[in-house]
């Protein structure tokens, strides 16, 4: 239950702008100021701290100092209209105390904020190519998947890895590997497009998830890449090729696992044989067009029998002769 609260005020929080969520925390401390002031003897100093950590955890650094010491002034004020007789001094010790306090818990908030978003980014980067890891892209393909699932969209995935890579680090060392990896991850990601996602996943594998991509899209798009690839290999003579394994999918796959294994069967397929080279295969559903089955007939007690899946009712012969009798009859009559 409170993780569920938690997460809705969270995630509310998030979707508003800097502006606003700035301009609520002031108004919640001239509230806080008013109530302060009615209260009188009553110290409610500690829900300062509410609007102070909205703004410290939401906004910036910059702006939790000011609203800090707007509700420190706020605060002194007070204590001027409720206590009068108090010397300026003692005001003025209490002002130095209680902003210190403030300030203090409000840059604590916003740097925990930056150590939190730090600590999620790191969660879902590689930290030496600076594309996704694999944790993440699991996270984004699945999406994708229910995505496809639910709109009937399609979407394609690509299963890099890198020919000879181990010779170079056994020959050059590791320290020109991992310069190697870097510059395939950068070209990756500067021939895809904003909406695909790069992921490493491996030493020397990685996927890219291309959403609402067609086969013959996809098929342009791993030739384009490949070709850019070879050429930074080259430039830096590094005897590095590329074997692919690219998959499209009408009807999405069940997992996200089922959807690298295919993948990464098609590139070891490339790899076993010829490498420097893709294998690409499309997944689509052929939904069998539904006719309408002949209707079964089911005897009913009545001497009648009754078409299911129609609506034609066979009349037995009799049935129909004792029709013709009783209107004869009433004829006569």
């Amino acid at each position: 239950m409170y993780d569920a609260v938690h997460n809705r005020v969270f995630e509310y929080l998030e979707k508003r702008s800097k502006i606003s969520l700035l301009f609520s925390g002031y108004i919640l401390v001239a509230i806080l100021a008013y109530v302060d002031y009615v209260t009188g003897d009553f110290s409610i100093i500690l829900f300062y701290l509410i609007p102070i950590f909205l703004v410290g955890w939401f906004v910036n650094k910059r702006s939790v100092f000011f609203i800090c010491l707007y509700a420190a002034l706020a605060s002194l004020c007070n204590q001027f209209l409720t206590h009068p007789a108090t010397t300026t001094f003692h005001h003025s010790w209490d002002f130095i105390i209680e902003s210190s306090y403030m300030i203090l818990l409000g840059m604590m908030f916003s740097t925990l904020r930056e150590k939190h978003d730090q600590e999620k980014q790191l969660a879902r980067i590689d930290p030496l190519t600076r594309v996704l890891n694999r944790r993440y892209l699991y996270e984004m393909a699945e999406q994708e998947i229910n995505r496809s699932r639910r709109y009937g969209r399609f979407f394609s995935i690509a299963y890099l890895d890198l020919d000879n890579f181990k010779a170079i680090n056994d020959t050059k060392g590791h320290h020109v590997g991992d310069d190697l990896l870097c510059v395939v991850a950068g070209t990756i990601v500067e021939n895809m497009r904003c909406a695909d996602m790069v992921a490493r996943i491996g030493g020397d594998e990685f996927v890219v998830l291309l959403p609402e991509t067609g086969a013959s899209d996809a098929r342009s798009a791993v030739v384009k890449l490949q070709e850019r690839l070879m050429e930074r290999m080259g430039a830096r003579n590094w005897p590095v090729s590329f074997s692919v394994g690219l998959v499209t999918y009408y009807c999405p796959p069940t997992s996200v696992d089922e959807m690298l294994k295919k993948a990464d069967g098609l590139m070891y397929e490339v790899k076993s044989q010829e490498k420097n080279s893709f294998r690409h295969e499309v997944v689509e559903t052929s939904m069998p067009r539904e006719h309408p089955s002949p209707p079964r007939p089911v005897r009913m007690h009545s001497g009648k029998s009754l078409l299911s899946g129609g609506f034609t009712i066979t009349i037995l012969t009799d049935l129909k002769n004792k029709i013709d009798t009783a209107r004869k009859d009433r004829t006569i009559q």
